[in-house]
């Protein structure tokens, strides 16, 4: 599959994306504000062993590559969780500070956004930001995606003293937003968002 925005497209990973992923990855500003399963150094083997895992398990983590003229420069996926929250999923993404401030993580976290909800039969998308990285909460809300309700949560991480990078704070506060069916269907519905904007704010 392929999903073309203005300034990228969004397709599978596939071999010979290593290189374009370790060049953009490899960088501490990006690492910092991602989830423990984002490797820092980020290196060809990183590359590799993340290329083979969306060859082999396409479905179980929908993930595509922020591509332009087909160079990796970014990642954006969905992940579902499961039992009683088989309706909600989180999502995720990267860009390569290269390409920061272009309004491209906005316009395909959007896209991604349209697809999941489509496609997917999902109720509900969230996604958790760190307290010190805003602009990814604008490219969230960007996109109607709203605080949750009682949403920061203080937790620990471990940092491998091992790396360059271990001087990062091991207590961060993390803020997660939504954004659930309803209030997507109302915003492309102008006529049904007066009568539900409150409950999409909650």
């Amino acid at each position: 599959m392929k999903i073309e925005g203005s300034q990228f497209v969004l397709r599978p990973y596939r071999a010979g994306d290593e290189a374009s992923l370790v060049r953009h990855a490899n960088n501490r500003d990006i690492w910092r504000n991602l989830a423990d399963m984002f490797p820092h150094p980020y290196t060809m083997e990183s590359a590799k062993e993340w290329v083979q895992l969306n060859v082999n398990h396409p479905i179980a983590h929908f993930s595509l590559a922020i591509t332009i003229d087909d160079e990796v420069v970014g990642g954006i996926g969905v992940t579902a969780k499961d039992d009683v929250y088989s309706k909600t999923a989180e999502v995720g993404y990267w860009l390569s500070e290269d390409h920061w401030g272009r309004g491209i993580a906005t316009e395909a976290l959007g896209l991604i956004v349209e697809h999941a909800f489509n496609e997917f039969g999902l109720a509900r998308l969230e996604a958790g930001v760190f307290a010190w990285n805003p602009k990814s909460g604008g490219v969230l809300e960007n996109n109607v995606f709203t605080l949750k309700p009682g949403s920061r949560t203080e937790f620990s991480r471990t940092v491998n003293s091992s790396t360059s990078c271990s001087t990062r704070a091991s207590h961060s506060a993390m803020f997660f937003h939504r954004i659930e069916r309803l209030c997507y269907d109302s915003r492309l519905d102008h006529s049904r968002m007066r009568g539900r904007r409150s409950s999409c704010l909650n």
